[in-house]
């Protein structure tokens, strides 16, 4: 998930041409990644860990597990302001941790069959898509309605919540976004996004149509709002602003689409049916590559994130980690188990 070398590809075992061997750790169906303070985590829900690496040597700093943490099932995850946050799918909890030294500093429970499906960062805190659900003996969990909770960043309290109903659109809600005071939410079940006030949480607009079909996850770019929507093969872009259509993104180049991270000018983009990411022109919405070789390491790549020149992707199916380049989409590095 990290590394510097440009145009140089580092494999955990083995060598490639003049690439060199390094080693990593205990990835197992990783999914959720975020970047910030020099290093990249990484949510591994297969063997209920969280996972650290150093974003400029790709080493593991630290793998945060079960005998601490206790985690059911680490999904999103986000980083800000020294703390790192973990939605906690089946352990119904957010989980807060230092991000300096991984320790542990608090646990917030969901009350109930609920579950952070999604996560946020606001102004005072982070965000919560809480999805409630009924859980059965076999494993399966079964969505039925859905609220969003904000919980302060200092004290774990909670600030706010948003309560789904047939107004504000929110149903089994797969994802969630701050953009500027805003809080933007897909419905997988409605076909829709919800927009709400983050301040206040009152509603702002339920916005459907303009080629929103299965929404599978929100990102937002300072005025854009991007919407993958991963059987349609499509991604929506809405203006911030209003919520009014910009362009739609259709083709091969999306096939699958499930991810969306930004570098400032550029969209990176994940398609784990098809094994590849790809870069937009965020301005334009023109295709700038599509990353699809084997050599990339792409397996099922789900998560994505940016910082620091580059680019990381969690392999679902590969337990791995691949690092890219930002400015020329170049393999610099596969971190693998």
């Amino acid at each position: 998930m990290v590394l510097s070398l440009v145009g140089s590809l580092q494999l955990l075992s083995g060598q490639v041409g003049a690439t060199q061997s390094t080693h990593a750790s205990d990835f197992s169906g990783p999914t959720g990644i975020a970047f910030q303070y020099g290093g990249v985590w990484v949510t591994n829900p297969s063997n209920n860990t969280v996972t650290e690496l150093s974003a400029s040597s790709g080493g593991v700093l630290r793998v945060i597990g079960a005998s601490t943490q206790d985690f059911g099932t680490p999904d999103s995850i986000a980083v800000a302001n020294g703390f790192v946050w973990v939605a906690d799918l089946t352990g119904n909890a957010a989980t807060e941790l230092d991000a300096s030294t991984g320790a542990f500093i608090k646990q917030d429970p969901f009350v109930g069959d609920t579950a952070p499906a999604g996560i946020a960062l606001s102004d005072g805190g982070v965000w919560f898509a809480n999805e409630s659900h009924e859980s059965f003996g076999d494993g399966d969990v079964i969505p039925y309605s859905d609220s969003l909770i904000e919980l302060s960043g200092a004290t774990g309290a909670t600030l706010q919540t948003i309560e789904g109903s047939v107004s504000n659109g929110l149903e089994s809600v797969t994802s969630i976004a701050q953009c500027g005071h805003d809080l933007w939410a897909s419905n997988s079940n409605t076909y829709t996004i919800s927009e709400f006030n983050g301040l206040t949480g009152a509603p702002v607009r339920v916005i459907t149509g303009d080629g929103i079909d299965d929404p599978t996850s929100v990102a937002c770019d300072k005025s854009q709002v991007w919407v993958t929507n991963l059987d349609a093969d499509r991604i929506v872009v809405l203006r911030a602003s209003d919520g009014s259509l910009l362009r739609t993104i259709e083709g091969a180049s999306v096939e699958g689409s499930t991810n969306v991270a930004f570098d400032g000018s550029h969209a990176w983009v994940t398609n784990p049916y098809e094994n590849s990411v790809t870069e937009f022109d965020v301005a334009t919405g023109s295709l700038v590559r599509i990353l699809d070789k084997r050599a990339d390491g792409f397996s099922a790549p789900t998560g994505v994130a940016v910082g620091d020149g580059h680019v990381w992707v969690t392999n679902q199916h590969g337990n791995s980690v691949t690092q890219l380049d930002e400015k020329t989409g170049d393999v610099q590095k596969i971190i693998r188990s």
